[in-house]
Parts: structure tokens; sequence; C-alpha cells
């Protein structure tokens, strides 16, 4: 099937750019990893599903109508991606930050027998649970991913094995820490979700040329020009390269580590001594990773524009010589002649893949989008 859309080209104004903080763009990102582990905390139900079924008497079928309502939430995204696009992270945020925690306070609450357990309550706090995991997905990957437009996938493979690796970190913590202790364990869960949501409303922004759509309709010509204009300098700087090697080397080891944890948990009779230590490990691993946005540039380099940049903005530098005896009128031409033929247009194709404007109901009648859908099943 051929396709007539045009792709949109944009040209890059390389001129008094300011450089981008690389500990403030992976900071981001290692909250942005945060976030997925809560979005990997609707798993937390399961840990502590047969306890709750001997101590209300619940059926099989109780559990599969708790479990199913809290699924159904935890997919129901698309009211938060609306706000996400036309206010940004910050409501998200605000409403995962309570959601979340006030459903797991709740269910802990019920295992103290503060509240009495029952199965629309249960299903109504599960549901609040899988309501505020998808807000931390949401949060985690969107805002994140456009500080790094030249990695994206680096960083959406980065975030979303956290998001596998959350269930795991649960699993690890619960048995260490909070075995037999299901109140304790969705008190911890509540203060991680409650710390994560506020460094998200406090430090978690949009990149400046992404603009909300409540700042498309509300800011001038020249400011949203302004805006945009910096998307330049997230395309032409490189963030450094071992910043990323070393996530990619805890997932590795995060990897190997969980899988080994998991079995040797499952199939041998060790202490809970070792339990305690094998968590005690997750969580060091955890905040090894979070080293990743240490300022560590002395050391290990810092990143560099990309050749391209800096040959087009030196070539743009050039002064060309011109004879005193010519005409005021023709210096300007054959200079501004001379430049435009000697600097090289630098658009947004030269570091990202092409991007096409299309509507929603032209993007849903592609080949390449249900050839996706066809894939999963």
């Amino acid at each position: 099937m051929k396709s007539n859309t045009i792709a949109q080209i944009e040209t890059l104004d390389l001129t008094n750019q300011k450089r981008i903080n690389e500990v403030h763009r992976f900071s981001l990102l290692v909250i942005g990893a945060m976030c997925c582990m809560c979005a990997a905390f609707s798993y937390a139900f399961n840990l502590i599903s047969k306890d709750m079924q001997t101590k209300y008497n619940l059926t099989q079928r109780d559990l599969s109508t708790i479990s199913s309502v809290g699924v159904v939430f935890l997919y129901f995204a698309l009211p938060y991606a609306f706000i996400f696009d036309h206010f940004g992270p910050v409501p998200v945020a605000a409403i995962a930050t309570i959601i979340f925690p006030v459903g797991t306070i709740c269910l802990a609450l019920t295992f103290m027998d503060v509240i009495e357990g029952s199965v629309a309550k249960l299903a109504v706090f599960n549901a609040m649970m899988g309501a505020g995991s998808i807000q931390f997905d949401l949060l985690a990957v969107m805002p994140t991913i456009s500080y790094f437009p030249t990695r994206k996938g680096y960083v959406t493979v980065l975030l979303k094995t956290f998001t596998g690796f959350g269930q795991a970190l649960v699993g690890t913590i619960y048995i260490g820490f909070f075995s037999k202790k299901a109140d304790r364990h969705f008190f911890f869960l509540a203060a991680f979700a409650a710390m994560t949501g506020i460094l998200c409303m406090l430090f978690l922004r949009l990149p400046p040329y992404h603009l909300t759509g409540y700042e498309m309709s509300h800011l001038s010509l020249e400011e949203k020009a302004e805006r945009e204009r910096t998307k330049a300098q997230y395309l032409v700087q490189k963030p450094p390269m071992w910043r990323f090697i070393w996530g990619f080397i805890l997932i590795g080891l995060f990897t190997v580590y969980l899988t080994t944890q998991s079995v040797v948990t499952a199939f041998a009779n060790i202490s809970h001594t070792t339990e305690i230590i094998f968590a005690v490990i997750a969580v060091f691993g955890v905040l090894v990773f979070a080293g990743m946005c240490l300022p560590w540039t002395a050391c290990c380099g810092t990143s560099r524009p990309d050749s391209t940049a800096e040959e087009a903005v030196g070539k743009s530098n050039t002064n060309e010589p011109h004879g005193d005896d010519i005409d005021g009128a023709e210096i300007c031409s054959s200079t501004s002649a001379a430049v435009e033929k000697k600097m090289p247009v630098v658009t947004d194709l030269d570091y990202i893949a092409p991007q096409y404007n299309r509507s929603f109901f032209q993007n849903l009648l592609t080949t390449e989008l249900w050839a996706i859908f066809w894939s999963i099943f």
C-alpha cells in the first residue's frame, strides 16, 4: 500500500542555544524508573490474595471479581491521557499521589481489622491501586522520552524493563522484610508511591519545546516559537553514553539476580535471614542504578554536540571578504548569497526519523498498525 503522506521537516535554529544539564536530564530518568516500579505495584494484590481469601472466607469467584475490577481500572488510561495532553504531568502526578496511597492504606487497614473487608470494598481498593499504577506508568514514559528525542529506544528499554522488574522487586521485598505482615507491606508501598508522586510534582516537567494543549491556546506566537526553538539543542546535544551503559549493566545484573533469587526462594529451603539478604541486595541494586544521575562528568567525560551541528554553526559564523570599491547593496547581496551557499541547512531529519502528520482515523486505517495488532495474537 503506497502512502501519499508527506513528512514534515523542521529547520533547526542552532544559534544562542543553552546546553542541557545532563544531571537534571538523567535525574528525571531515575524518577521515571521509580514511577515504573510504582506501576508494577498492582501486582502486590496477588501476593496477599491467598491470606485475604483465608481471612474473609472468599471464594475463587470473589477473588476473580476483585482482581478483574482492578485490571479494568489498570487499563483505563484514556482520561488521564487527556489530562496529560492538555495540562502536562503535574495534575496526573497529583491524582496518582492521592489515589494509589489511599487504596493501599485502605487495604492495610483492612488487614488490621480497622476496615471490615467485603468483596465490594476490596474491589474498590484494588481498583484505586490499579488506577494509580497506570497513572504512574503514564508519568514514567511520556515526559521522560521527550528529554531524549534521539535516544527514545534506550530510554524506553530502561523504563519498561523496570516495570517488569518492579513485580519481582515487590515480591522480594515482601518476602524479605514483610513476611506475614501484609499491612506493613502496603504501608511501605503507599509511602514509596507518595514519595515518587511528590518528586514528580516538584521536578517532572515537559521540556520547553513540548507544548501542552493549554499552552498552545494561551501562549503568544512569539512565546511558542521561542519554546519550540529549544528543540534544536535536545536534538543536537547527545546524552553521554556511559550513563546508559550504567543502566544497561544494572538491568543485566537484575535479570540474572532476580531470576536466580526467585528460583532459589521457591524451590530451596532457605532461612528467613537469607530472604532478608536477598531483599537487601535488591534494594542496593536499585540505589546503584540511581547512581547514573550523579555528576560524575569529571571522570567520565561530558556530552558533546553532534558533528553536523558543529559544522553548521562553524560555517554560519564565517565572514566573507569583500572589496572597498563594491557597492553596499552588492556587498549585502554577495555576502548573503555566499553564506547561504556555504551554510548547510540543518533539519530534524539529521537526527531523528521523519514524523508524519496524520489524523487519528488515518493512523487507525494504516496497514502497519493492524500488523502490530495481529502480531499480538
